[in-house]
């Protein structure tokens, strides 16, 4: 939203499919959907229950809330999510970014998401909002609306 109007061109938008950098376990993984953009490299693909839970091995995504906090896939989660926010920093500078969905429903998320953008900026930008506990933790946060934010958004353009 720029100016309290939802932001269009050339087509829609779309954050989660920013092309993300992979981990160095991730080299083979393919993630949900290995022909999704960028050879499936995208946050989406990386990020979503889907691959989550196959990077759990579990059968389907209805185990992932059984998973610890302290999983492995949350921190890979994390990565591209927070590798996501960094790009969005960058690219377009948002005042704020509101992350919504089912893999953010785990809270514990929001904290790692955090420190991977922090990380994945490396100080380039010394702004309050990115550098201190208190910015960040307002910066990036859930959506007022839960998990209702895409169909407020799509009322919203309607």
């Amino acid at each position: 939203m720029i100016n309290g109007l939802a932001v269009h061109g050339l087509m829609h938008p779309e954050g989660g499919h920013l092309c993300v950098p992979r981990l160095a376990s991730d080299a083979t993984y393919p993630g949900s959907n290995p022909d999704d953009c960028f050879g499936g490299s995208c946050a989406e693909n990386m990020a979503c229950s889907v691959s989550l839970a196959k990077r759990a091995g579990l059968p389907d995504t209805s185990g992932l809330a059984k998973l610890p906090d302290d999983h492995p896939a949350w921190e890979a989660a994390a990565h591209y999510l927070g590798a996501m926010c960094a790009n969005l920093v960058l690219l377009v500078s948002p005042e704020r970014i509101v992350l919504s969905g089912g893999v953010m429903k785990r809270a514990t998320l929001f904290p790692k998401v955090r420190a991977a953008m922090q990380r994945n900026l490396n100080g380039y930008l010394q702004l309050p909002q990115l550098t201190t506990q208190a910015g960040v933790d307002a910066y990036v946060g859930p959506s007022a609306w839960g998990n209702n934010a895409g169909l407020v958004g799509a009322l919203t353009l309607a």
